[in-house]
């Protein structure tokens, strides 16, 4: 566990509600691309495969940016992987919610 992650769960250790799960930021990088992939991710799937599971290997052979899926900001118009889900709340209320939060506006109800 690095430095800054065991400084975070030092500093939550007495909240007994809170658990600081760490991964190794290389898993968390596969997840991120799985999560937000598109159909292109699944020729990285393929050569990962080929490559018996070395992801870096994997990436290295195909013609794909995985940090196009990871890194890139998201436009709230674009259709996101997770718009199927139905979380009882339109899109477009979401999308305002965001934007009050990023602008500092958004007070939470109690």
């Amino acid at each position: 566990m690095g430095k800054k992650i065991k400084k975070i769960a030092h500093a939550f250790r007495q909240d007994r509600q809170i658990n600081v799960i760490a991964d190794v930021p290389k898993w968390n990088y596969v997840q991120t691309l799985l999560s937000l992939g598109d159909r292109r991710v699944g020729d990285i799937l393929l050569a990962v495969h080929r490559q018996n599971g070395n992801w870096m290997k994997a990436l290295k052979d195909i013609n794909i940016n995985p940090d196009f899926y990871v890194y890139r900001e998201k436009d709230l118009d674009e259709i996101l992987p997770w718009d199927i889900i139905d979380v009882g709340m339109s899109k477009k209320k979401l999308m305002r919610e965001y934007e009050k939060a990023l602008s500092g506006r958004h007070e939470p109800k109690l």
